[in-house]
């Protein structure tokens, strides 16, 4: 069985409006995608590529800890 668990801040749901950011600071749209299955790294991979994100691949735990 294959388990998928996904871990957003909250922010990530405010509208734009309500989230405080420094002056002339972007959000960072950058996830971390951690996995031992390479096919399912590569289709988060591009799922998450395909709205905007900056995708970080890892392969076990601590790997996903150095990153």
């Amino acid at each position: 069985m294959t388990a998928f668990e996904s871990l957003l801040a909250a922010k990530a749901f405010m509208h734009k409006s309500e989230v405080p950011l420094k002056s002339g600071v972007e959000p960072s749209r950058t996830v971390l995608c951690v996995d031992d299955e390479l096919n399912v790294l590569a289709a988060l991979r591009r799922l998450l590529q395909r709205h905007g994100y900056e995708v970080l691949l890892a392969n076990s735990g601590e790997e996903g800890l150095q990153r």
